[in-house]
């Protein structure tokens, strides 16, 4: 029924998401690629792709991102991912995360704020992961990712 009044009302309800912009900032950062090999970059850029996913779909879940735009926390997971892999020397990472600034159209000091942020979030969830314990669970976990923020499970407010 509420696609029925959507449609009548014609109202577009579709949010942008951090996930919207990843596909092009990661085909800029590709762009600017050293010229590894085929296979090992290859393998890097799907490494990449998934950390800055799951740091994007974190932020997606914690209260602290809910006002920043959605193309400052993607730019900002991406820094994240691309310091926490460590392949990419002080310099490199310093004209990416200038990029990335300038892609989002955000001052460098602010990316670098919001990647530590990122990076803050994330020891805080994996030290309280580590508390708690494993979990045993009954039923076997979907392996597709979340395709937007409403299909995350653990929401912090």
């Amino acid at each position: 029924m509420e696609r029925v009044i959507l449609a009548t009302l014609r109202w577009d309800t579709a949010a942008v998401t951090p996930q919207d912009f990843l596909p092009h900032f990661l085909a800029s950062v590709e762009e600017r690629g050293d010229g590894e090999s085929g296979d090992r970059e290859e393998g890097l850029l799907s490494t990449l792709r998934r950390h800055c996913d799951t740091l994007a779909a974190m932020c997606a879940c914690d209260s602290r991102f809910l006002g920043a735009p959605p193309s400052l926390v993607a730019a900002a997971s991406l820094n994240c991912a691309l310091r926490g892999l460590g392949n990419k020397a002080p310099a490199q990472l310093a004209v990416t995360s200038d990029a990335l600034a300038e892609l989002c159209q955000a001052d460098l000091v602010v990316l670098q704020y919001y990647s530590d942020m990122i990076e803050y979030a994330l020891r805080q969830r994996l030290r309280s992961g580590l508390q708690q314990g494993p979990v045993e669970k009954e039923e076997e976990v979907e392996n597709e990712r979340p395709g937007t923020p409403t299909d995350m499970r653990e929401i912090d407010f």
